[in-house]
C-alpha cells in the first residue's frame, strides 16, 4: 500500500464520486425545470439554492484536492496541511439534507395531517441542520489536517456524532412515516395503486440511499479512524441527498401521455373511492396531465351531484 492511499487516495475517490454524482444532478435539474411542473415558486427557489450549494462545493472540493496534489506535489508535509475547502464539508451537506427532509415532511403532513409526527420529524431535521453547522464550524476552528490525529478527532467527535446520528434518525423516521401514510391511501383501483406504489418506492429510495451514506460516514468516523473513509463518504453526502430529492420529484411525472390517459380512466372509475387530496394535489397537480385528471374527476363529481339534484326535483 502506498504512502498516500489511506489519506489523499480516499479523498481523491470521494472527489471523483462526488463529481460523477454532480454530473447526474445537472442532468436531473435540467429535466426538472424543462418539465411542465407547477411546483410552488418558493420550492423551486429552494431547489435552485440546493443546486447552487452543490455546484459551489464541487468546485471547492476539486480546489482542495488541487492544493494537496498539485500545489503541494511531492511534499510529505502536505498531510499536515489544514485546507478549509475539505473542512467545510458538513456545512455544504446540511443544506441539501434539510431541504430534502422538509419536502418529505410536507408531503407526509398532506397525507396524515398528524401534528405530533410532523413536529417530531421537523425537530429531528432542524437539529440535524444545527449540529451540521456546529460540526463544520468547529472543524474549521480546529484546523484539522487530513492525517488523522487522535486528539483532533476527539475534539470534534461529539459534534460529528450528533450530526450524523440525528441526520440518520431523521431520514429513517421520515421514510417510515411517509411510506406508512401512502400505504393507508390505497384505493383498490389498479392504476391509482400503481401510482401510490411508485411514490412509496420513491420515498424509500430517498431515505435509504441517503441513510446508507450517512450511516457509512458515522461508522467509519467512529470505528475506523486509521483512514479517511469518513471523509470520502462525507464529500458526496450532499449530492446523494439532492439526487434522491430530484428522483422523488421526477417520479411523479408520467413517462408518456398513455399513462395520463390510463390515470384519467382510473380516477373516473374510482369516483366512489375518495382518494386523499395529498395524492391529487402533490403528485398529480404538478404536471400538465394531472389537470385533465383533476378536471375529469371534478366534472364526474359535479355530474353526479347534478343527477342527484335533478332526481330530487331541485335545481342543479
Amino acid at each position: 500500500m502506498g504512502q498516500y492511499d489511506t489519506t489523499l487516495g480516499l479523498i481523491l475517490l470521494g472527489a471523483v464520486f462526488n463529481s460523477y454524482l454532480y454530473g447526474i444532478e445537472c442532468i436531473q435539474i435540467v429535466r426538472y425545470f424543462r418539465a411542465k411542473v407547477y411546483d410552488r415558486r418558493l420550492f423551486k427557489i429552494l431547489l435552485a439554492s440546493v443546486f447552487l450549494t452543490d455546484t459551489a462545493y464541487t468546485i471547492i472540493a476539486i480546489w482542495g484536492l488541487w492544493v494537496y496534489t498539485i500545489t503541494s506535489h511531492d511534499d510529505p508535509d502536505v498531510l499536515q496541511l489544514s485546507v478549509w475547502q475539505l473542512e467545510a464539508t458538513s456545512l455544504f451537506s446540511a443544506w441539501p439534507a434539510i431541504v430534502t427532509q422538509m419536502y418529505l415532511i410536507w408531503r407526509t403532513w398532506r397525507l396524515v395531517a398528524n401534528k405530533v409526527l410532523v413536529a417530531i420529524a421537523s425537530l429531528l431535521s432542524i437539529c440535524s441542520l444545527a449540529f451540521g453547522v456546529w460540526a463544520g464550524s468547529h472543524i474549521l476552528a480546529t484546523r484539522m489536517s487530513i492525517e488523522h490525529n487522535t486528539a483532533a478527532v476527539r475534539a470534534i467527535q461529539l459534534e460529528m456524532t450528533l450530526w450524523l446520528i440525528t441526520t440518520f434518525v431523521a431520514d429513517a423516521f421520515i421514510t417510515i412515516t411517509l411510506s406508512a401514510a401512502l400505504l393507508r391511501v390505497r384505493t383498490g383501483v389498479r392504476q391509482t395503486d400503481r401510482l401510490i406504489h411508485r411514490l412509496i418506492r420513491g420515498a424509500i429510495q430517498t431515505g435509504v440511499f441517503a441513510g446508507v451514506c450517512v450511516l457509512a460516514n458515522l461508522l467509519t468516523f467512529a470505528f475506523y479512524d486509521r483512514a479517511n473513509l469518513d471523509v470520502m463518504f462525507s464529500i458526496m453526502t450532499g449530492r446523494v441527498y439532492t439526487l434522491t430529492l430530484l428522483y422523488s420529484l421526477m417520479v411523479r411525472k408520467s413517462s408518456d401521455s398513455s399513462r395520463c390517459a390510463r390515470a384519467r380512466q382510473s380516477f373516473a372509475a374510482s369516483r366512489g373511492v375518495q382518494l386523499t387530496s395529498a395524492i391529487s394535489a402533490i403528485e398529480l397537480e404538478s404536471f400538465d396531465c394531472s389537470a385533465g385528471i383533476i378536471k375529469a374527476t371534478s366534472n364526474s363529481n359535479s355530474n353526479s351531484q347534478s343527477s342527484e339534484s335533478w332526481a330530487a326535483g331541485s335545481d342543479p
